[in-house]
This record gives C-alpha cells, sequence and structure tokens, in this order.
C-alpha cells in the first residue's frame, strides 16, 4: 500500500506544498523536505559536512578517530546519528538538528540521496535505512 505524505520544500526562500508517495506507514505527516543539499552528496557527506567521503564505512572511520560514541540520554544538537540494519551493516547517517534531551523528543535532518535534505523524528525514516542506531559527538566539540 502507498501513502501520501505532505512535505514542505523551502528553496531559495520560498515555501511550495509537494506530495511525496512512500511505501512506510510511518513517515504519514512527520517528515518536512528541508531542500535539496549538495547535488552530490549523500547522507554521510552531508551528516559529517565534507564530500571528501565516498563509502559509509569511509564515513564511520572518521567518526572513530574524531567523535566519540555517547548515551541516548546525553543526546544533543549536532551529535550523528549511525543507522544500521540487524545484521549491524551501516545503512544511513542523520545529525540531531533539535532535541529535548530525549530520543522521542529528538529531530533529524538527513540527505535523502537525490530526494533531498528531509527533516524527521529519529526513528520516522523509511525502515531500509536500519533499525539500530547508535549516536556520535564531535571531540572538538563535545
Amino acid at each position: 500500500m502507498k501513502y501520501k505524505v505532505k512535505l514542505l520544500l523551502k528553496d531559495n526562500n520560498e515555501t511550495s506544498d509537494e506530495e511525496y508517495i512512500a511505501n512506510y506507514p510511518q513517515l504519514e505527516n512527520n517528515i518536512i523536505r528541508k531542500g535539496r543539499g549538495w547535488n552530490d552528496s549523500v547522507c554521510f557527506s552531508y551528516a559529517l559536512d565534507t564530500l571528501n567521503i565516498y563509502c559509509c564505512e569511509d564515513a564511520y572511520e572518521i567518526l572513530i578517530n574524531y567523535y566519540y560514541q555517547i548515551k541516548n540520554r546525553d543526546i544533543k544538537e549536532g551529535d550523528i546519528i549511525v543507522y544500521f540494519d540487524w545484521t549491524k551493516e551501516i545503512e544511513h547517517f542523520a545529525k540531531v538538528y533539535e532535541t529535548d534531551g530525549t530520543i522521542k523528543g529528538t529531530i533529524i535532518r538527513s540527505k535523502w540521496g537525490s530526494l533531498g535534505v528531509y527533516e524527521t523524528t529519529i526513528f520516522g525514516i523509511p525502515n531500509i535505512y536500519g533499525c539500530h542506531i547508535e549516536i556520535w559527538r564531535d571531540k572538538k566539540g563535545g
């Protein structure tokens, strides 16, 4: 079954409504398109603010070297979320946009390939992006 999801596209300070058809019921009424992001960026490039990464494993290596893993209850804006599938394969990266300090009250932004940058809750993303998370914080800003 397909679900209609209302997205808000903000581009060049103009706002327009757009519909996106999704196969994921958890997305209904909880995602907002926030722009296209860099044309050639993917989720890990967007989350880590760099174009010099070529795969999830390279991005994860950056996390290991320059970030430290934190507990869920310590989450704050700017932290990086890494999504894994049930086999612990890396599937997606996102950045914490705002939070009330709880997982439920945390909003993320992430790049969805050529579709653009989306804002949603931590668990509001499609299941294909994984069902397990790790949260990382930059050692410099931590």
